[in-house]
């Protein structure tokens, strides 16, 4: 877990686990034991380090190195949370969550066979346990099959500091003010916050001037501020109101977060007002408005919830908040789940370390299909990392926004990152080619779309031409000039998650000569063909269509099978295959005629066939003693161009 600073319900551990240090006796013992109670983790993790160094007594020594483990766990630094986590199992420390909180801190560390092994170690003593199960499922996922997005995630400098700066939140539609939570202080002696070690949480704000730049951060001042840890800043989405967490500070007991709700008149914020949904005076944090502001998802650790921090929501009725609801079982888990956030669209969502993900935090959104029912689903990477991450906030409905991580941070230190999907662009770039001295000024090239485009398109001097094309569309590419063959390429976008170009290559044809297309090959014997060979016969159907004065001759050959009336059946046989294709795609049969050659006509060595056959020779016909001066596996290959069928355009 980790333990989001001040701004998260603080936690209190267990009278049997505070019997159990009391019994160790020391003074020291006693105030690390009164330090964590109250949530002061930074200041209990120095008096548990002195006290394991002045223990003799090995068990002791492992439960201080635990508890010194759930300090460094709930601050964010799993590489000594796993450390210590390490001692108390070897020292026989009894609490078998040792093991656990081990393994998930190995997974924060990129140690993922460590990870497993402890997972596994875990699993077989405890094996009912959903954290554990999960755990190791992300171990799984992350070796196997991590979930990518197509985002550019970059830190923003401008909101950073040595210190945590976390939880962003845009104020207003514009987007050009963010909110967001900071541990920094520009004091020069400043007293360090006895539960994180940094400065007292407070909201700050930097806004976007008119060259795009982000001002230095600023404070909030009163009557936001307060002595206290303030902090998470939800903000309606009109910019009117602010919902904020604050948590009182006792050094004699434990406190509950709190939220309070502000609202803004004339540019300057009001007085904040604490809020009680349904009357109750439960501890609550991390508050985020719906679109409409009539719903606050929040939340608490309060009794009745699914095991550790729960996202609850209420409703306001008439200008009244209801009782809380917690959101159940799909999102809720045995792990913690926090900082919701409710997108311009509805969407929820909110981080997790109890679902399965790639590290600590980890951020999803829940998905709800057109019968109400609920999926969780991570954002993967590069948003998700192996370290915390939460506090998302988008830009509307764009696919831009900011989110909290503290990747990169031993210290547990916690920064805004920025987000942005790449905007998708799919362009076309053809070239229209000629035969040599055959070039043609007046060529036209068009394309036409389903989504109702029918453009004529600029030709360069080299033949280039482009153009901006849609997704999900299918186009066509026109290609005429006189005294050519007419022309036409066919293809469609889709729906690609990322930009793409299309190339386009049209090679044009004289009219006067005979046009040859690329061969159809087949398996020796048969009359299955080697690859995909529908595209060819469509191209050659695209050439008939455009062309109405030209039919199609299909010209059969084979490899010799030693008996000629064999080979001018096998020949007949896929001239009647390749004929069934171009009649499918839409040619009259009285336009295709077939000569069956058989093995009578062997392949000519063309430039194309030396690229992959370099022992060949230009010009010459692949013969039987062609084959026999090659080696045995060259042989079968170099064999297989013989069999072949050759489309040719002719004049009728």
């Amino acid at each position: 877990m980790k333990f989001r600073y001040p701004i998260v319900i603080r936690l209190v551990i267990s009278v049997v686990a505070v019997l159990a240090m009391v019994a160790c006796g020391s003074g020291r013992a006693a105030k690390a034991i009164k330090s964590y109670d109250i949530g002061e983790y930074h200041r209990a993790e120095g008096m548990l380090k002195t006290a394991y160094k002045n223990e003799k007594q090995k068990y002791s020594k492992g439960e201080f190195s635990f508890y010194l483990g759930e300090c460094y766990r709930k601050l964010g630094m799993p590489k000594k949370a796993a450390s210590s986590y390490g001692k108390a199992i070897r020292s026989k420390y009894s609490n078998s969550d040792a093991l656990l909180y081990m393994a998930a801190a190995l997974r924060q560390t990129g140690e993922i066979d460590k990870a497993i092994d402890a997972y596994t170690q875990y699993i077989d003593k405890n094996p009912f346990n959903i954290l554990a199960d999960n755990g190791l499922k992300s171990c799984r996922m992350v070796l196997e099959a991590p979930v990518t997005g197509p985002w550019i995630v970059e830190k923003v400098v401008p909101f950073s500091s040595k210190f945590s700066d976390y939880a962003p939140a845009y104020a207003g539609s514009n987007y050009d003010q963010v909110y967001f939570t900071s541990m920094r202080s520009d004091k020069k002696k400043r007293k360090l916050n006895r539960v994180t070690g940094q400065g007292n949480s407070s909201i700050f704000v930097s806004r976007l001037d008119g060259k795009g730049v982000w001002s230095k951060p600023e404070r909030v001042e009163e009557p936001i501020a307060s002595p206290f840890d303030d902090g998470t800043p939800g903000i309606s989405f009109d910019g009117k109101k602010m919902y904020f967490t604050r948590c009182p500070y006792d050094n004699t007991k434990p406190n509950t977060a709190e939220v309070f709700e502000v609202e803004r008149t004339g540019g300057k914020w009001g007085d904040p007002q604490r809020l009680l949904p349904g009357g109750d005076s439960l501890m609550m944090a991390h508050p985020a408005i719906s679109p409409d502001g009539n719903t606050l998802y929040f939340v608490s650790e309060r009794a009745g919830g699914f095991g550790g921090k729960d996202i609850y929501k209420t409703v306001k009725i008439d200008g009244e908040w209801t009782a809380p609801q917690n959101l159940g079982g799909i999102i809720n888990t045995k792990g913690d789940e926090m900082f919701p956030y409710v997108s311009a669209s509805g969407t929820l969502y909110f981080a997790s370390n109890g679902h399965v993900g790639f590290g600590g935090l980890d951020i999803f959104r829940v998905d709800v299909d057109e019968k109400g029912n609920e999926k969780v689903v991570n954002l993967g990477s590069p948003i998700n990392s192996e370290s915390d991450d939460f506090g998302i906030v988008f830009q509307g409905n764009k696919g831009a926004g900011l989110f909290s991580s503290n990747r990169g941070s031993a210290k547990g230190i916690d920064n805004i990152y920025s987000f942005v999907t790449p905007e998708v662009t799919l362009t076309l770039n053809g070239t229209l080619q000629f035969p040599a001295n055959r070039e043609n000024k007046d060529a036209v090239v068009r394309l036409v779309g389903t989504d109702g485009t029918n453009i004529k398109l600029p030709l360069g001097s080299d033949g280039s031409f482009g153009a901006p094309l849609a997704k999900e569309t299918d186009y066509v590419v026109l290609a005429s000039a006189p005294g050519f063959y007419n022309t036409k390429e066919n293809f469609s976008t889709g729906q690609p998650s990322e930009s793409r170009i299309y190339d386009v290559r049209i090679k044009m044809s004289a009219a006067d000569e005979v046009m040859t297309f690329e061969p159809l090959y087949f398996q020796k014997g048969s009359t299955v063909p080697v690859g995909d060979i529908g595209n060819i016969v469509n191209r050659a159907a695209n050439y008939l269509k455009g062309n109405q004065k030209y039919r199609i001759d299909i010209r059969c050959h084979t490899s010799s099978s030693g008996k000629d009336d064999n080979d001018i059946k096998l020949a007949d046989q896929r001239g009647e295959a390749v004929t069934g294709l171009l009649k499918a795609a839409g040619i009259d049969q009285l336009r295709i005629s077939v000569d069956a050659v058989g093995s009578q006509e062997p392949a000519v060595v063309t430039p194309e066939m030396l690229q992959r056959h370099p022992l060949l020779k230009k010009g010459e016909q692949i013969t039987s003693q062609v084959l026999r001066r090659l080696k045995v596996n060259d042989r079968k290959d170099v064999e297989q161009l013989n069999d072949r069928v050759e489309l040719v355009l002719i004049v009728k």
